[in-house]
């Protein structure tokens, strides 16, 4: 399956120890089974994934371990996205395993102009063996994927998606008139619907840690009629974000004992999130309209 063809990607978590020292393999290798069998991609090394917080070698031991024991999840890998040296060897790495993608989002910290960001990404596509998705998220890295990079870039073989994290409607718009043939997908789990009316075709999510199953059929949903009033309750799905992810969706997953631990590595802190009876709540809410939804006309994917 092409990128562009999955509609929903899961922003895998990295789960830890009770010390944040080592990968929990055992969790993650369950979670990407989860996924697998949902029919749903996974996004190694994002922000989810605290993919800024992991040295270079502990992802190459991860892949080597997923791959190792023959995962078959459709995987994208997150690509460094401040050191070019770090990122043009881990593409090198990464270009000789079965992976599906590249994930890359905007340069963090140095904010780029049209011209920077263009010849940035030029460079790493031209590196990869690989199509890859580009990745809008300005509260992260500071700067947007500007449209003009996007126009830039729209005739390269590998350039194929953008994932958009703005929240701005009309930005994701700009990016369809400029690039009609790359594939948008939206970024917030709650504004799914939204950006299925103007032209999206899939989500890549955090919520999909906790169901697998529901996000996707909520996706196809969305994609089939935004209109419909049940979807509203995905609203709701905010609260994954009452600090900074992926501090929610540990605790969450933690909850539902789908990883032994909620740790998440500094400078992130479980201490900073407020109300963690919100995450039960949605929890319950999600499940009953997912039982709801199987039973609905629109159920099949």
């Amino acid at each position: 399956m092409m990128i562009n063809t999955q509609k929903l990607w899961t922003a895998i978590v990295t789960p830890f120890d009770d010390n944040g020292k080592k990968i929990d393999y055992l969790s993650l290798s369950n979670l990407l089974q989860q996924q697998q069998e949902a029919g749903n991609g996974v996004v190694l090394f994002g922000s989810t994934g605290e993919g800024w917080l992991l040295e270079m070698d502990e992802k190459k031991d991860i892949l080597h371990h997923l791959f190792a024991n023959k995962s078959k999840a459709q995987i994208l890998v997150g690509v460094p996205s401040l050191s070019l040296p770090q990122a043009e060897e881990f593409i090198s790495f990464c270009n000789d395993l079965p992976i599906a993608g590249y994930f890359i989002s905007t340069p963090l910290y140095t904010k780029p102009g049209i011209r920077g960001q263009t010849k940035w990404f030029e460079y790493l596509l031209n590196q990869m063996a690989k199509p890859a998705m580009l990745y809008n998220v300005p509260s992260r890295s500071g700067v947007s994927l500007y449209p003009e990079v996007v126009a830039n870039l729209a005739g390269h073989d590998n350039f194929v998606a953008i994932k958009d994290s703005s929240g701005d409607l009309k930005a994701m718009t700009e990016y369809l008139n400029v690039a009609p043939n790359i594939t948008l997908y939206c970024s917030d789990d709650d504004m799914m619907p939204q950006t299925a009316k103007i032209g999206a075709k899939g989500l890549v999510s955090v919520a999909a840690n906790a169901w697998p199953t529901i996000v996707r059929r909520y996706v196809g949903r969305s994609l089939n009629d935004p209109n419909d009033p049940d979807l509203e309750i995905w609203k709701q799905a905010k609260v994954l974000f009452n600090a900074s992810n992926p501090i929610p969706i540990k605790v969450l997953l933690k909850y539902l004992g789908l990883i032994q631990t909620a740790t998440v590595r500094l400078p992130l802190s479980l201490e900073d999130l407020a109300r963690p009876e919100l995450l039960y709540q949605l929890n319950d809410n999600i499940l009953h309209w997912g039982q709801k939804a199987c039973d609905s006309k629109f159920s099949r994917e």
